[in-house]
């Protein structure tokens, strides 16, 4: 069979210092953030491999669920056993009975799991925490529990596509599948306020100022058969009301999401297949 790879990759911030204007960020990532004083976080759910006879996975994951966190040391058992309440509840994944890897010391695990992210907190001031869940697999609940983080949700953006319908079956019997979620800190220097700059650019500007970054992506590979279920995919999306934003869509185009600054869909399909 021809395989078809399908990845979505979806992102956020907010001002790490003040989260109580957050635009597009989430509410219940920014209370989680609140609530641990967490430095990064990375969770990622799988179901199935990736062949390397396909190339380089744009968002390699390991299979099962695997959690991990760089949090406070002050209160680091609290915070983690929040981090695993609130991801449980949040996107519908069992969390709170993951297991530490054994004969791991805090040093080999830190070194495999480096911090990325760019904080004021002192690197001996933050424990790496880390949960694996082998036999989690990524279910529709997950998927729709992820969609609701997204500022649009599936109504517009290219989140869109991922509503129920033909692409959201086909999904359910992919033959790799992964969601993800990365947090992390990074710093805006005072002379890119309003702009984005770089996860993890180093400024020696003192007023260098903290944003939170939230990451969503996707990624499955599904048979690619003639693609008539990817045009229906496409022309679904792209026509009809969305009452809740208050837009109608017009035939034959995808509504950016309205709190987002852009929104892209790229197509590159196998040989033989087609939209029309």
């Amino acid at each position: 069979p021809r395989w078809l790879a399908l990845h979505w990759n979806l992102s956020a911030s907010a001002d790490a210092l003040d989260l109580r204007h957050l635009e597009g960020f989430p509410r219940a990532i920014a209370d989680l953030v609140v609530g641990t004083r967490l430095s990064e976080l990375h969770l990622t759910v799988s179901s199935g491999r990736w062949d390397r006879s396909w190339g380089a996975s744009p968002s390699p994951v390991a299979a099962g669920a695997l959690l991990w966190a760089w949090l406070p040391s002050v209160n680091e058992v609290r915070a983690w056993q929040l981090v695993q309440r609130s991801l449980s509840a949040l996107l519908s994944v069992s969390l709170t009975d993951a297991s530490e890897p054994a004969g791991d010391d805090a040093s080999s695990l830190a070194a495999h799991f480096p911090r990325s992210s760019i904080t004021s907190k002192t690197e001996s001031a933050m424990r790496l925490r880390l949960g694996v869940s082998a036999r989690e697999v990524v279910c529709n609940e997950n998927i729709a529990a992820w969609l609701q983080l997204w500022a649009c949700r599936d109504d517009a953006g290219v989140a869109a596509l991922l509503s129920a319908g033909p692409l959201r079956e086909r999904l359910m019997a992919a033959r790799h599948l992964a969601l993800r979620l990365d947090l992390e800190r990074y710093c805006l220097p005072p002379r890119f306020e309003g702009e984005h700059s770089s996860i993890g650019a180093v400024s020696t500007d003192k007023r260098c100022r903290e944003r939170l970054m939230l990451r969503l992506s996707l990624t499955a590979v599904v048979e690619a058969d003639k693609g008539e279920w990817l045009a229906a995919t496409i022309e679904r999306a792209t026509e009809g009301t969305h009452s809740e934003l208050g837009r109608t869509s017009r035939e034959g185009v995808l509504l950016a999401c309205p709190l987002t600054r852009s929104s892209r869909l790229q197509l590159q399909l196998p040989v033989g297949v087609s939209l029309s």
